[in-house]
C-alpha cells in the first residue's frame, strides 16, 4: 500500500540542443564527459558508443556517423 508521493515539478525547457563528436579512443570521449561534468554542466542526455556499437547503429540507420572512430559522444543539454 502507498501512502504518500512526492512529486517534484521541473519547468519545460524553453531549447533543447543536441550534439554529437567523434573520437579516435573511448578514453577521449570519457576525458570529455569529465569535463563537461568539472564545468558545472550537467546533460539531459549523455550517450556514448563504442566503435563497435557505432559501426552497427550506422549499419542500421545511417546517422552519418563516421566509422573510423573509435567512439562517438551524443549530448543533449536543455538551455
Amino acid at each position: 500500500m502507498i501512502t504518500e508521493v512526492t512529486v517534484k515539478l521541473s519547468r519545460k525547457p524553453e531549447a533543447v540542443k543536441r550534439s554529437w563528436r567523434s573520437f579516435e579512443t573511448i578514453d577521449d570521449a570519457s576525458e570529455t564527459v569529465s569535463d563537461i561534468t568539472a564545468r558545472g554542466i550537467t546533460p539531459a542526455a549523455c550517450e556514448m558508443l563504442d566503435g563497435l556499437t557505432l559501426r552497427t547503429v550506422e549499419d542500421y540507420i545511417h546517422a552519418g556517423f563516421p566509422l573510423d572512430s573509435g567512439a562517438v559522444l551524443l549530448l543533449e543539454v536543455e538551455a
